[in-house]
Protein backbone atom coordinates (compact mmCIF):
# COMPACT_ATOMS: atom_id res chain seq x y z
CA UNK A 1 0.00 0.00 0.00
CA UNK A 2 2.63 2.29 0.69
CA UNK A 3 4.49 1.46 -2.54
CA UNK A 4 1.10 2.36 -4.76
CA UNK A 5 1.12 5.78 -2.53
CA UNK A 6 4.50 6.74 -3.49
CA UNK A 7 4.25 5.78 -6.99
CA UNK A 8 1.23 7.82 -7.29
CA UNK A 9 2.82 10.75 -5.71
CA UNK A 10 5.57 10.69 -7.95
CA UNK A 11 3.24 10.37 -10.39
CA UNK A 12 1.12 13.44 -9.50
CA UNK A 13 4.53 15.60 -9.39
CA UNK A 14 6.06 14.65 -12.54
CA UNK A 15 2.54 15.38 -13.95
CA UNK A 16 2.19 18.95 -11.99
CA UNK A 17 5.78 19.73 -12.98
CA UNK A 18 4.87 18.54 -17.24
CA UNK A 19 1.50 21.09 -17.34
CA UNK A 20 4.12 23.78 -15.15
CA UNK A 21 6.96 23.40 -17.96
CA UNK A 22 5.00 22.78 -21.14
CA UNK A 23 2.11 25.48 -21.00
CA UNK A 24 -0.63 23.22 -21.32
CA UNK A 25 -3.93 23.84 -19.50
CA UNK A 26 -7.24 22.33 -18.91
CA UNK A 27 -8.10 25.84 -20.55
CA UNK A 28 -6.11 25.41 -23.71
CA UNK A 29 -6.54 21.94 -24.11
CA UNK A 30 -10.25 22.94 -24.54
CA UNK A 31 -9.86 25.65 -26.76
CA UNK A 32 -7.18 23.39 -28.86
CA UNK A 33 -9.81 21.00 -29.24
CA UNK A 34 -12.99 23.02 -29.91
CA UNK A 35 -10.76 25.09 -32.70
CA UNK A 36 -9.54 21.83 -34.36
CA UNK A 37 -13.41 20.70 -34.52
CA UNK A 38 -14.23 23.62 -36.07
CA UNK A 39 -11.43 22.75 -38.16
CA UNK A 40 -12.50 20.10 -39.63
CA UNK A 41 -16.09 21.48 -40.00
CA UNK A 42 -15.05 23.81 -42.36
CA UNK A 43 -16.15 26.67 -39.98
CA UNK A 44 -12.26 28.39 -40.73
CA UNK A 45 -13.29 31.81 -38.76
CA UNK A 46 -14.79 30.16 -35.86
CA UNK A 47 -11.42 28.25 -35.55
CA UNK A 48 -9.32 31.18 -36.03
CA UNK A 49 -10.95 32.79 -33.28
CA UNK A 50 -10.10 29.93 -30.76
CA UNK A 51 -6.61 29.36 -32.05
CA UNK A 52 -5.72 33.10 -31.79
CA UNK A 53 -7.48 33.10 -28.20
CA UNK A 54 -5.08 30.26 -27.41
CA UNK A 55 -2.21 32.27 -29.05
CA UNK A 56 -2.83 34.71 -26.42
CA UNK A 57 -2.47 32.11 -23.70
CA UNK A 58 0.20 30.68 -24.54
CA UNK A 59 2.51 32.17 -27.44
CA UNK A 60 4.93 29.63 -26.71
CA UNK A 61 3.32 26.71 -28.02
CA UNK A 62 3.27 25.64 -31.36
CA UNK A 63 -0.27 24.18 -31.66
CA UNK A 64 -2.45 27.54 -32.11
CA UNK A 65 -0.09 28.98 -34.61
CA UNK A 66 -0.14 25.69 -36.59
CA UNK A 67 -3.51 25.74 -36.19
CA UNK A 68 -3.94 29.17 -37.15
CA UNK A 69 -1.76 28.16 -40.55
CA UNK A 70 -3.65 25.77 -41.89
CA UNK A 71 -6.79 27.59 -41.43
CA UNK A 72 -5.67 30.24 -43.61
CA UNK A 73 -4.40 28.10 -46.02
CA UNK A 74 -7.80 26.64 -46.34
CA UNK A 75 -9.26 29.66 -46.93
CA UNK A 76 -6.45 30.54 -49.71
CA UNK A 77 -5.03 33.21 -47.89
CA UNK A 78 -1.35 31.14 -48.18
CA UNK A 79 0.54 34.40 -47.11
CA UNK A 80 -0.94 34.26 -43.60
CA UNK A 81 -0.77 30.65 -43.72
CA UNK A 82 2.95 30.96 -44.23
CA UNK A 83 3.45 33.26 -41.56
CA UNK A 84 1.78 31.49 -38.96
CA UNK A 85 3.76 28.11 -39.76
CA UNK A 86 6.58 30.25 -39.40
CA UNK A 87 5.85 31.65 -36.57
CA UNK A 88 5.03 27.82 -35.51
CA UNK A 89 7.85 26.28 -36.25
CA UNK A 90 10.41 29.36 -34.67
CA UNK A 91 8.96 27.37 -31.71
CA UNK A 92 9.75 24.23 -31.94
CA UNK A 93 11.96 23.59 -36.15
CA UNK A 94 10.34 19.69 -36.36
CA UNK A 95 6.60 20.29 -35.62
CA UNK A 96 5.77 18.11 -38.21
CA UNK A 97 2.46 19.54 -39.01
CA UNK A 98 3.61 22.61 -39.73
CA UNK A 99 6.38 21.09 -41.39
CA UNK A 100 3.93 19.98 -43.80
CA UNK A 101 1.95 22.97 -44.20
CA UNK A 102 5.03 24.96 -45.34
CA UNK A 103 5.13 22.02 -48.06
CA UNK A 104 1.39 23.12 -49.14
CA UNK A 105 2.73 27.28 -48.99
CA UNK A 106 5.61 26.07 -51.61
CA UNK A 107 3.46 24.19 -54.09
CA UNK A 108 1.07 26.76 -54.19
CA UNK A 109 4.09 29.67 -54.61
CA UNK A 110 6.03 27.46 -57.25
CA UNK A 111 2.58 25.94 -59.07
CA UNK A 112 2.48 28.05 -61.78
CA UNK A 113 6.24 28.27 -62.61
CA UNK A 114 6.41 24.24 -62.56
CA UNK A 115 3.55 24.48 -65.16
CA UNK A 116 5.46 26.70 -67.18
CA UNK A 117 8.06 24.50 -66.94
CA UNK A 118 6.05 21.63 -68.11
CA UNK A 119 4.95 23.23 -71.41
CA UNK A 120 8.61 23.95 -72.02
CA UNK A 121 9.13 20.02 -71.94
CA UNK A 122 6.24 19.78 -73.99
CA UNK A 123 6.65 21.77 -76.58
CA UNK A 124 4.34 24.65 -75.95
CA UNK A 125 6.64 27.47 -75.94
CA UNK A 126 4.02 30.20 -75.94
CA UNK A 127 2.18 29.31 -73.48
CA UNK A 128 5.67 28.31 -71.27
CA UNK A 129 6.68 31.99 -72.52
CA UNK A 130 3.02 33.64 -71.10
CA UNK A 131 3.43 32.16 -68.09
CA UNK A 132 6.80 33.19 -67.23
CA UNK A 133 5.93 36.66 -68.41
CA UNK A 134 2.75 36.40 -66.09
CA UNK A 135 5.03 35.70 -63.01
CA UNK A 136 7.24 38.42 -63.63
CA UNK A 137 4.58 41.02 -63.94
CA UNK A 138 2.58 40.14 -61.64
CA UNK A 139 2.60 42.87 -58.30
CA UNK A 140 2.01 40.07 -55.81
CA UNK A 141 4.65 38.05 -53.67
CA UNK A 142 3.71 34.73 -54.53
CA UNK A 143 6.19 33.58 -56.39
CA UNK A 144 9.35 34.64 -53.79
CA UNK A 145 10.84 37.74 -55.73
CA UNK A 146 14.59 36.63 -55.05
CA UNK A 147 14.31 34.16 -57.17
CA UNK A 148 12.48 35.67 -60.44
CA UNK A 149 16.09 35.23 -61.93
CA UNK A 150 15.04 31.75 -62.37
CA UNK A 151 11.73 32.62 -64.33
CA UNK A 152 15.02 34.43 -66.34
CA UNK A 153 16.51 31.49 -66.87
CA UNK A 154 13.12 29.63 -67.94
CA UNK A 155 12.24 32.70 -70.54
CA UNK A 156 16.08 32.29 -71.96
CA UNK A 157 15.46 28.26 -72.27
CA UNK A 158 12.13 29.59 -74.15
CA UNK A 159 13.08 31.99 -76.29
CA UNK A 160 16.37 29.57 -77.32
CA UNK A 161 14.21 26.79 -78.40
CA UNK A 162 11.62 29.25 -80.59
CA UNK A 163 14.95 30.43 -82.03
CA UNK A 164 14.41 33.95 -80.57
CA UNK A 165 18.31 34.41 -80.08
CA UNK A 166 17.66 38.36 -78.96
CA UNK A 167 15.16 37.44 -76.00
CA UNK A 168 16.96 34.82 -74.80
CA UNK A 169 20.36 36.67 -74.57
CA UNK A 170 18.69 39.20 -72.64
CA UNK A 171 17.13 36.94 -69.99
CA UNK A 172 19.99 35.36 -69.64
CA UNK A 173 21.62 38.42 -68.85
CA UNK A 174 19.19 39.47 -66.45
CA UNK A 175 19.93 36.03 -64.73
CA UNK A 176 23.58 37.02 -64.87
CA UNK A 177 22.55 40.49 -63.24
CA UNK A 178 21.50 38.32 -60.44
CA UNK A 179 23.41 35.28 -60.31
CA UNK A 180 26.94 36.60 -61.79
CA UNK A 181 28.23 32.73 -62.00
CA UNK A 182 25.82 30.55 -62.92
CA UNK A 183 26.61 28.05 -64.91
CA UNK A 184 23.42 27.30 -67.23
CA UNK A 185 23.13 31.25 -67.89
CA UNK A 186 26.52 31.79 -69.20
CA UNK A 187 25.78 27.95 -71.19
CA UNK A 188 22.57 29.59 -72.78
CA UNK A 189 24.30 32.73 -73.88
CA UNK A 190 26.83 30.98 -75.42
CA UNK A 191 24.13 28.79 -77.47
CA UNK A 192 22.17 31.70 -78.38
CA UNK A 193 25.60 33.94 -79.25
CA UNK A 194 26.65 30.62 -81.49
CA UNK A 195 23.68 30.32 -82.85
CA UNK A 196 23.99 34.18 -84.49
CA UNK A 197 27.20 33.71 -85.40
CA UNK A 198 28.70 36.02 -82.91
CA UNK A 199 31.57 34.08 -82.03
CA UNK A 200 33.57 36.84 -79.87
CA UNK A 201 31.09 37.20 -77.25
Amino acid sequence: MKKKTVAVGVFLCFLIFSIATTGISAETSTLSIEAWDYYYDKEFDEAIKLFQQEAKLHSDWCDPYDGLGWSYLQKGDFKKAEKYFKKSLEIYAYYQNSLSGMQEVNAWKYRRFNRAWAYYYSGELDKAISIFNEILSERTERFPRKELWRVNSGLGWAYFAKGDYDETIINFKKVLDVKRDNSDAMKGLGFAYFAKGDLDN
